[in-house]
């Protein structure tokens, strides 16, 4: 039996369609099935990868409801349908958070028995397994039994991403700080080895030790954070994402597809 491809959002990120298509084929010759959703018009050569037209994008300075429910022909909301109706496994989008969220949310519908749907974020640790992040942006306040359907989920979904076993319960918000420090924190690094001749050959030497590190720390490595709660799955990535992101997210698809995590989840909120 052919495995349904990963429903790819062409037009949303930053750095869209070209990034995008370039992931997406990345993934393909790693043999991912995956379909791209978007302006065949406005795609690079996509070399025989299927396209699912859409004719209009929800722009990242879009109000994220107002989008998915005036623009029904995104490519967002295509993406979300197409996995809805059995087109499609998952879907990936570095487009508008908000919208995708909206989008997953009112075409794909909640698992019953969730309250709310969250933000499931990969923070690196050096050296260990990453901390899944939740809720990290899918709702601005949250109610205690919310926090604890949150903790049930990212435990389900930290055994089957990160095989960890037995996941210790964390917290809430931080994300774009650590986000950001973590950049800072490599880019930095890099700056400094660069700004005078003599640093060259001991930068060298230093290099290849502190590579591993810089992979852990890159969000590109992750791919992106999975919306945990809604009926089928979604992967939302950066904005500034490039292709090594895109491929990274249609992998974790991919992989959480054939975990069953949707059916997990299921089983974990709905247990007495």
């Amino acid at each position: 039996m052919t495995a349904l491809p990963i429903a790819v959002d062409a037009m949303g990120g930053d750095r869209a369609p070209k990034e995008i298509v370039r992931g997406a084929r990345q993934a393909m010759e790693a043999g991912i099935p995956v379909v791209l959703v978007g302006r065949r018009g406005d795609l690079p050569i996509v070399d025989g990868i299927e396209v699912i037209d859409a004719s209009e994008v929800i722009e990242m300075h879009d109000d994220p409801a107002q989008g998915v429910r005036r623009k029904k022909d995104s490519s967002l909301v295509r993406a979300a349908e197409a996995v809805r109706d059995g087109r499609a496994a998952a879907m990936v989008s570095a487009g508008n958070t908000g919208a995708t969220m909206a989008s997953a949310l009112l075409r794909m519908g909640r698992i019953k028995g969730v309250s709310r749907p969250a933000i499931a974020t990969p923070i690196p640790v050096p050296g260990g397994t990453p901390t899944v992040l939740l809720d990290a942006g899918a709702n601005a306040e949250c109610q205690p039994e919310w926090l604890v359907q949150f903790a049930q989920m990212g435990t389900v979904f930290a055994r089957h991403r990160f095989a960890i076993d037995e996941p210790k319960i964390t917290g809430n918000v931080v994300l774009k700080t650590l986000e950001g420090g973590l950049q800072a924190i490599a880019s930095a690094l890099l700056g400094a080895f660069a700004s005078a001749p003599e640093y060259k050959e001991p930068a060298d030497a230093l290099l290849p030790a502190l590579l591993p590190l810089y992979e852990t720390l890159d969000p590109d490595t992750y791919g992106g954070a999975m919306l945990l709660g809604v009926d089928g799955v979604c992967i939302i990535s950066h904005g500034s994402s490039g292709a090594r992101a895109i491929v990274n997210a249609i992998r974790v698809g991919r992989e959480m597809v054939d975990a069953d995590l949707v059916g997990k989840l299921r089983a974990a909120v709905t247990r007495d």
